[in-house]
């Protein structure tokens, strides 16, 4: 029984951080797509916080990661 615990704990994390990465890329997708469009900076951080329920501090680090 314990070791079937230890596998699905596995199991959860993987799906965990899988969610998180997805999570990632789609932000990042999302600030590619609007800086594509010419969309200002300030107007990208308001909308990564009202969609994806970042903080002003998250929101600016994906900013900055999605410019490179």
């Amino acid at each position: 029984m314990k070791e079937w615990t230890v596998l699905q704990d596995a199991k959860d994390e993987g799906i965990e951080i899988g969610r998180e990465e997805g999570r990632e890329e789609g932000i990042l997708a999302f600030i590619q797509e609007k800086m594509d469009d010419d969309i200002e900076a300030d107007i990208i951080l308001q909308k990564l916080q009202k969609y994806y329920r970042v903080s002003p501090e998250e929101a600016e680090k994906y900013l900055l990661q999605a410019k490179g």
